[in-house]
């Protein structure tokens, strides 16, 4: 792919930061000044733009890449390249040393010169195209090409009466685009050629024309930014006729605007027989007809002798504020999803629910939209396509967010419970994620879970960072257990990944004994600094206990001792922290027990975790693509849950999640790998203040996932 001329020019500019110095190869075979290393990172972008890698190691091969460089530049090419190959000389053919101002001022004259003829050229088309525009258009005498093209497309567009209005300023504009035209092609238009631009240039013209008209005529008849203007005067008015009452801000009139322009702009535009701008008595009377077709949707929440009034009241309200204008048969949808909608999203959200039970109130809810939508011959009459689906079914969701009472705190707590990690959505969402998405009804219940999450999150105006999250499920959003539980027992690998086979079990727990062993032997905080620099006496004789790893992450993350979870309370607030951490040594026989129970329980276990599996040839290779791939991390959870089992006897389970992103936050699709694990330690001897406890791993289980769709 060519490169520009702005890229050449910056990497002119970047040799000139080498300036007087050579562009030399360093000790370790790397491109760089040949006197100091304080501009590196010049010559490291030199060598990102130039694509060089290990193999330049000689000053040819650099000036080599530059002449490439120059000659794949566009409007460049062979000529320009061979100049430069002259200038560089015997930094070319030999590699003796050159200066970086030396290249940079050959690549800035080169890119003048280019610049000079491309000036050169683009006045003469300008000249050539000038000359065109003005030459007669049917012999001697006639008005000119262009001015001939723009009386025959204002014509089409039923405008010639306008053509006086039209002033010099819009034929240059035209002239000028069609000239910019022949410019990008390089060469001057034939009279043929001229002529054809001409024609398209002034249909352009025209057609902007006609939709400038558009706008001020729905601008004139459809304003609604205060009660007396055009468009609130005429709703109030023809709901008058009908003996309703129809209360809507100017935010919700938008849609009603929006339908009239996308209206008129097709009567006016998207006929070729009728081409025209729109009067004033046409837009009015389009106006009207959506208006009446609103009043007629609303209208069939009225008559409905199903719902009762406070459901009449949600759905009414949901039309209302909706981003588009409902059909007569989607407000009917809507009614007739109503109160399934509401049963399933009462399910989704409680605080109780399991996993087959949004399984099963998914089948239910799934089977109703199937009637609501869907009649014997097809679609139900007012729903042309899933864009229609998709309208109603948000809309159902609000009223059922309405019903629910899912709004404020309560609705974030919610929203919270279901995307919460091992929450009974996100194991259901997992579950999918990992069935054939060629059928119909998975890909229908992963969309609906979806909707369900980010509908909810637009609900309560939560920023979209928070929608975006919710769109990815994988080892982050459940638990070890619920993860082995759904792939099964003694698989390591997900499918579509390389299947692990061999993994040395009992060699890696002999390696994770030893480490957390060692890491049972971690110091406790320096008195002084860090953690224990300003905290009150009191505090500080407690916190002497405990290793300082472990209360860094206890204070940022929390611990689960015998059930009861104790979050980390940060690390700003003194009080907070010293109640937390009593919490924690009111588990245990004193905090010398607690201390010495929970020293090695930091991130270093993450990191031993990892040393297991990349020292084995079966889980190496896919350990370090997980953790080295490409793509944010979702998660890099480490979780720690204690046991007392008495006599100075405890079982630790640590569970480790690393996920990775499906797409960059520029929209790049990423590798989205995912590795979770999981291990289970007995600790003894904790009761002993003379001796670190004797550490023994009972069980080490490992999973290498992705995110599949």
């Amino acid at each position: 792919m060519p490169g520009n001329i702005e890229g050449l020019t910056q990497l002119a500019q970047t040799f000139n930061t080498i300036g007087d110095r050579h562009v030399a190869l360093g000790g370790d075979r790397q491109i760089q000044a040949g006197a100091g290393n304080w501009l590196g990172r010049a010559v490291n972008w030199i060598k990102s733009a130039l694509n060089i890698g290990g193999a330049a190691n000689v000053n040819s091969s650099i000036m080599s890449h530059v002449v490439g460089r120059i000659r794949d530049t566009e409007g460049m090419g062979d000529r320009f390249a061979e100049i430069a190959r002259n200038r560089l000389g015997s930094a070319l053919t030999r590699g003796t040393p050159i200066t970086g101002r030396e290249v940079s001022q050959v690549i800035s004259d080169l890119v003048r010169v280019r610049g000079d003829e491309a000036r050169a050229r683009e006045a003469n088309i300008a000249i050539n195209v000038k000359a065109l525009c003005a030459a007669p258009s049917a012999g001697e005498g006639s008005e000119s090409l262009l001015v001939a093209a723009m009386r025959e497309k204002m014509a089409l567009f039923g405008m010639e009466g306008e053509m006086d209005a039209l002033g010099p300023q819009d034929f240059q504009a035209v002239q000028d685009k069609v000239g910019a035209q022949f410019v990008r092609a390089g060469a001057s238009p034939t009279p043929g050629q001229a002529r054809e631009a001409l024609l398209e240039a002034c249909r352009q013209f025209s057609l902007a024309r006609v939709k400038s008209h558009i706008d001020a005529k729905v601008q004139a008849h459809c304003g609604h930014s205060g009660p007396q203007d055009a468009l609130p005067a005429a709703l109030r008015a023809r709901a008058g006729e009908r003996g309703m009452t129809v209360d809507m801000s100017p935010e919700q009139m938008g849609k009603l605007e929006a339908l009239v322009h996308k209206k008129l702009e097709v009567a006016c535009t998207y006929n070729p027989g009728a081409l025209h701008p729109p009067t004033d008595m046409e837009t009015q009377a389009l106006r009207d007809r959506v208006i009446d077709g609103f009043l007629d949707a609303l209208h069939v929440i009225d008559a409905n002798t199903a719902l009762n009034p406070e459901e009449k009241a949600v759905a009414r309200e949901a039309v209302l504020s909706a981003p588009t204008v409902f059909t007569p048969g989607m407000v009917g949808a809507l009614c007739d999803g109503l109160r399934d909608t509401q049963i399933f999203v009462a399910t989704a959200t409680h605080p109780a629910v399991g996993r087959s039970d949004i399984a099963g109130a998914m089948e239910t809810f799934q089977e109703a939209m199937n009637g609501v939508f869907m009649g014997e011959d097809g679609p139900r009459e007012g729903i042309d396509g899933m864009d229609e689906v998709e309208v109603v079914k948000d809309a159902l969701l609000r009223c059922a967010f309405e019903r629910q009472g899912l709004r404020g705190e309560e609705g974030v707590q919610a929203l919270e419970r279901m995307t919460a990690r091992g929450s009974a959505m996100n194991m259901y969402r997992f579950e999918l994620e990992r069935q054939d998405m060629s059928q119909p009804g998975v890909v229908k219940n992963n969309v609906a879970c979806l909707q369900l999450l980010t509908g909810l999150a637009r609900h309560l105006d939560l920023p979209p960072r928070a929608e975006q999250a919710m769109r990815e499920v994988g080892l982050h959003s459940v638990t070890f257990g619920q993860a082995r539980e759904i792939l099964g027992p003694g698989v390591h690998s997900d499918k579509g990944l390389p299947e692990v086979l061999g993994f040395d079990t009992d060699g890696a727990a002999r390696l994770l004994e030893q480490a957390v062993a060692d890491d049972m032997r971690s110091p406790a905080p320096d008195p002084g600094q860090g953690l224990m620099g300003s905290a009150p006496e009191g505090f500080r004789a407690k916190m002497e206990q405990f290793s300082e790893g472990f209360l860094k992450d206890f204070f940022r993350n929390g611990i689960v001792v015998d059930g009861e979870r104790i979050p980390g309370p940060g690390t700003n607030d003194h009080q907070a922290m010293e109640q937390a951490l009593d919490r924690l040594i009111g588990h245990f026989p004193d905090a010398g027990e607690a201390g010495r129970a929970t020293r090695g329980l930091f991130q270093a276990m993450a990191a031993s975790v990892f040393n297991a599996l990349l020292a084995d040839p079966a889980t190496a290779e896919g350990t370090m693509q997980t953790l080295t791939g490409r793509g944010d991390k979702l998660s890099d959870m480490l979780e720690f849950s204690i046991a007392s089992r008495g006599g100075g006897r405890y079982d630790v389970q640590v569970e480790v999640a690393v996920q990775r992103s499906r797409e960059g936050a520029d929209g790049s699709r990423n590798d989205p790998r995912g590795l979770g694990a999981r291990m289970d330690l007995t600790l003894t001897g904790c009761d002993r203040p003379d001796a670190p406890p004797a550490v023994r791993v009972a069980n080490f289980d490992f999973l290498l996932a992705t995110m599949r769709h």
